[in-house]
């Protein structure tokens, strides 16, 4: 019985509208949480540089002063 109606709405058209509408709200919360992530990974990498930066510049300093 369920393989009949979902054979109707996929000829009608409504199935294809009711999978997509499903998976929006998924695919919205998975996109706002991987824009968190990457705001942190950016403010770490960002972090990495300056780290490296600072210890270049340290062992510069003790090499020829």
């Amino acid at each position: 019985m369920n393989r009949y109606a979902q054979i109707e709405a996929e000829i009608t058209g409504e199935s294809s509208l009711k999978r997509r509408a499903g998976y929006t709200p998924r695919l919205r919360e998975r996109w706002i949480q991987n824009k968190k992530t990457s705001n942190f990974e950016k403010k770490s990498n960002i972090r990495l540089v300056f780290i490296i930066c600072l210890l270049l510049a340290l062992s510069y300093w003790m090499l020829y002063f």
